[in-house]
């Protein structure tokens, strides 16, 4: 079959940051990827089309895909752009009502049949690679079988089935890896200190988390068991991408990398023997390192690192669920500085509980270390999966659920809780005004400007969208 997967663009979705997201999170879509080599591997021609990379809107998008005349698309969608994924998929029927259309990705896995709109076809919940060749060979057999593949949703006559979600992939060696070439690489450029703005590739070493944040479902979406490739599969992999494309910086985007430290350990010391010159980089949590593994690691070429600080209040981090101390965060902060390591961090407002005098507290608390180059503030929002919609659909700890429309559930461009008595609109003027200050000193604002550009950073700072 002739198949084409489909990302559609997201940097939009960012407000004031799209600036930024534009110049350097441009982030290849690995799912759609790893689909492709299965895809590919099971005999059919597959095409990728990723709408961010080549800033498309959605119409643009859906007449390129019309353009190329695929038999069955795939679209993939987190919650703040499944709107995209339905305007793609819903030219596509209106121009091309033939074209299979299939749906896949966090939001349709949590929400199922609420999201299961008339223009999709298909849908697959949670993790799809168990069960994509069957899903192609049912299709290319007129349908026949798809009733008995976990994970598919689909229609019969007026009622939908659902089957519920696909299974976990038990051991991720056995994947593929990503249809590299099927992506336009130079699309795909980030900073590295010292060099400017590189090429670059995304990984996943591990899949799974065993923490209960309230405002994240990753451990929903992956289990909460933690499923981790082989040290040497991932070298195998770097060691690829670098020959074949050179690409010489990693992006690692497990939520937390460092979980398994002696699976780190072993990768730096293959790393370091294969001699790729390759620096990389990763997200963990401030416990989890200490100056040993943070020493190995820049020795096999790690050059940056951020960590979720989520807020200033201990009352808050307990509320959330973060289960970290600040003095873990001064910790581990002083440690990059020591060891020359570039160290970002990620920082939210509008958690359950909290007032603006808590938000401030986070304001002070991140211009109190000097280490932290660079750091976004979002605005907590209650996707669906995490405990935070939970609480939010309940009315507690302060919060009240204002809106379900999902297009409007972005981190940098809106709100869709009220907190404590503070509006959407309130909490959209309080991060404007606490970006302004949080990055009001020498080192963070020329740190920001090297990474993402005079314009950007400034667009960003003053909230401008």
């Amino acid at each position: 079959m002739r198949l084409l997967l489909v990302q559609p663009a997201w940097s939009d979705t960012h407000g004031s940051f799209s600036a930024m997201a534009k110049r350097h999170a441009c982030v290849p879509p690995l799912g759609i990827g790893y689909l492709a080599s299965l895809a590919r591997k099971a005999g059919h021609e597959v095409m990728i089309l990723d709408a961010e990379a080549e800033r498309l809107t959605d119409k643009q998008a859906a007449e390129i895909i019309l353009a190329r005349k695929p038999e069955v698309v795939g679209l993939s969608a987190t919650t703040p752009i499944y709107h995209k994924a339905c305007n793609i998929a819903r030219h596509l029927k209106k121009a091309a009502p033939q074209i299979i259309t299939i749906i896949g990705g966090p939001h349709i896995s949590v929400l199922g049949e609420e999201a299961f709109f008339p223009c999709f076809d298909l849908a697959v919940r949670g993790e799809a690679e168990m069960i994509f060749a069957s899903l192609l060979q049912a299709l290319e057999e007129g349908g026949r079988g798809l009733d008995a593949i976990p994970g598919v949703m689909l229609r019969r006559g007026q009622k939908v089935l659902d089957q519920g979600w696909g299974p976990k992939v038990p051991d991720l060696d056995t994947l593929p890896f990503p249809a590299w070439d099927l992506y336009d690489m130079s699309a795909y450029l980030t900073h590295v200190r010292g060099k400017g703005l590189v090429p670059y590739a995304t990984m996943n070493f591990t899949r799974g988390c065993p923490f209960k944040c309230v405002f994240c479902a990753a451990s929903v979406l992956e289990g909460k068991k933690l499923r981790g490739r082989s040290p040497r599969n991932v070298v195998a992999e770097v060691s690829y991408i670098k020959e074949k494309f050179n690409i010489s910086h990693i992006c690692f985007n497990d939520s937390t990398l460092t979980l398994r430290p002696d699976l780190i350990k072993e990768f730096c010391s293959l790393l370091l023997a294969a001699n790729l010159q390759v620096t990389w980089e990763g997200w963990t949590r401030a416990n989890l390192v200490d100056e040993e593994l943070l020493s190995i690691m820049k020795n096999a070429g790690f050059v940056r690192i951020s960590f979720g600080i989520e807020t200033g209040s201990p009352r808050i981090l307990k509320l959330i669920r973060k289960e970290v101390s600040h003095e873990d965060i001064r910790r581990v902060y002083r440690l990059t500085g020591k060891l020359g390591i570039e160290a970002t961090c990620s920082a939210m407002m509008g958690h359950p509980g909290e007032t603006e005098a808590d938000v401030w507290e986070t304001v002070r608390f991140i211009r109190s270390i000097p280490e932290i180059e660079y750091s976004p503030l979002s605005i907590a929002v209650p996707y669906p999966g995490t405990e935070l919609y939970r609480l939010a659909k309940r009315g507690e700890h302060g919060l009240k659920l204002l809106s379900e429309d999902y297009s409007q559930y972005l981190r940098y461009a809106g709100g869709v809780m009220q907190v404590n008595g503070m509006s959407p609109k309130y909490l959209r003027k309080l991060q404007k005004k606490a970006l302004l200050w949080m990055h009001l000193t020498p080192g963070k604002i020329m740190s920001t400007i090297r990474r993402f550009g005079f314009r950007a950073t400034i667009r960003a700072v003053l909230g401008k969208s």
